[in-house]
């Protein structure tokens, strides 16, 4: 039996090396993208938010290397290094170094601004720290090992672990109407600002989105029992592929989730059994060598895969209880406040100890709308600042569209208005006098340019229809002094 369970948790050799291209290539996509354009605003001397206020906003568990160099060149340096580390990851020369260094310079991006850090970016950093335990180059790599090692099952069950908790955890807390009656998916695509084109077939198609929706739910439920059962191990896990493959891939369709699809898939990657593999011939008749730890090696390797083990487990099991339905209940509060005492303070922002999966977790948000800048030009007629286009006063539509990181900056930023989202007031704070200053706008003149917020709802009792649009205007004074809670306010 426990034969059969070593081999049912094991990972294949040949998925692990496709897991790899497909992720540094989502790496790539995501310092190209996202991190390469905002290098100097986030990294270099020219920061968005002042150095005290970043410090503040960020608590005291984020250090990099960031925090002693503030040089544009240096943050350029950094990324297009990082941006060459990817590209050495994907074809796989000298993974087991290359891996290592890719990790120690996206975790100093990460660091250095890690309240800003996003779902994608940490679902990102979790399965590239898993690589580096992994036999990476065996397969599809530009100079493949003379001697190739097998997949240790240690690594494969912290990856299986990490891979089943991001599902089930956050299938445990979407509680929420809108995932219980089967609109969510409908939910998520009817976010204007958010969504792509294609998001209105899902949307305004209930023969698609309440079957999308059910099918994530029930599959979220069933993940440990799809990765963990012991019998039919190959289907269990092509049912598991292709929910995957699907559910990323759709996701992609719908909305701007940065380089979040391309790594869900490169796990979709990872999940493809021996079956497979054999099926079209591919290194059918490859040799592997196991891993040999002797001595201290061997109790450091246990050490390390049991700590790593009981992080992932009490920090998603904490997740799910402070977050579930039954979350306020004082049974559930007695639960949480006993596991916090078996829980293990994070030593950094980031990382794999924080394990916060929420995923449209209770339900999508109903409320929704955008934002952006407007000025009003020397003719008296109001523009949009990014755009410059011309704003209608009785008719709202969308004109500037973020792409890359600044659009995932503003997006919570929309929600500003709750008393829990000072942080992003202060980004919004430092924002809009940066986009002043950096297009020449006279100080004289700043009374004329504004933040305005559009916001609507959707109505659930009126089947999601949206109410009316409502704006709001920030003026250079209200902006200024925007409360944003900071120690000396």
């Amino acid at each position: 039996m426990l034969q059969r369970i070593t081999r049912s948790w094991s990972l294949d050799e040949r998925s692990v090396s496709l897991f790899r291209i497909i992720l540094g290539f989502s790496i790539l996509y995501l310092l190209v993208t996202n991190k390469l354009p905002w290098a100097a605003e986030c990294w270099g001397a020219d920061r968005i938010i002042p150095e005290d206020v970043r410090l503040y906003v960020h608590g005291k568990l984020n250090y990099s290397v960031f925090d002693y160099v503030h040089s544009n060149v240096f943050a350029y340096v950094w990324i297009y290094t990082a941006i060459a580390l990817s590209f050495l990851y994907v074809i796989g020369f000298r993974t087991r170094i290359v891996s290592v260094l890719l990790l120690f310079f996206m975790l100093n991006l990460w660091q250095a601004t890690p309240f800003f850090t996003h779902g994608f970016d940490r679902y990102t950093m979790c399965f590239l720290t898993w690589s580096c335990f992994l036999p990476l180059d065996n397969h599809f790599s530009i100079r493949p090992p003379a001697v190739k090692k097998s997949v240790p099952f240690w690594a494969s069950l912290i990856m299986l672990m990490q891979i089943m908790w991001i599902y089930f955890g956050t299938g445990i807390v979407k509680y929420g109407d809108a995932w219980t009656q089967g609109f969510a998916i409908k939910l998520m695509a009817s976010d204007q600002w958010m969504t792509t084109p294609l998001a209105s077939v899902f949307s305004s198609n209930e023969w698609l989105y309440r079957p999308l929706t059910y099918l994530t739910l029930i599959l979220d439920w069933l993940f440990p029992l799809l990765l963990l059962l012991p019998f039919y191990k190959q289907w269990n896990r092509y049912v598991v592929v292709l929910y995957l493959f699907g559910f990323h891939l759709s996701v992609h369709l719908i909305a701007d989730v940065s380089n979040f699809s391309l790594s869900g898939i490169a796990v979709s990657a990872i999940l493809l059994p021996t079956h497979f593999w054999d099926k079209f011939n591919i290194g059918n008749t490859q040799k592997y060598e196991p891993s040999i730890y002797s001595g201290w090696q061997k109790y450091a390797v246990r050490g390390l895969a049991a700590f790593i083990l009981y992080v992932l487990f009490i920090k998603n099991i904490l997740f799910v209880t402070k977050n579930c339905a039954a979350a306020k209940q004082p049974y559930m509060q007695s639960v949480t406040a006993a596991l916090r005492y078996a829980d293990i303070p994070s030593p950094m922002s980031n990382w794999f100890f924080k394990q916060e999966w929420k995923m449209f977790a209770p339900e999508p948000s109903y409320e929704l709308g955008w934002i952006s800048m407007e000025y009003i030009g020397d003719d008296n007629i109001l523009y949009d600042f990014f755009t410059h286009d011309i704003v209608a006063k009785n008719k709202h539509e969308i004109h500037f569209r973020p792409k890359g990181m600044l659009f995932h900056y503003l997006m919570p930023c929309r929600s500003m208005h709750f008393k829990a989202r000072w942080k992003e007031r202060a980004f919004l704070k430092f924002w809009y006098f940066y986009n002043l200053e950096k297009a020449g706008v006279p100080p004289e003149k700043w009374k004329n340019y504004f933040i305005t917020e559009y916001k609507f709802t959707l109505l659930k009792e009126q089947e999601l229809a949206p109410s009316e649009v409502k704006k709001v205007y920030y003026t250079e004074e209200a902006i200024r002094n925007i409360n944003t809670t900071l120690p000396t306010q």
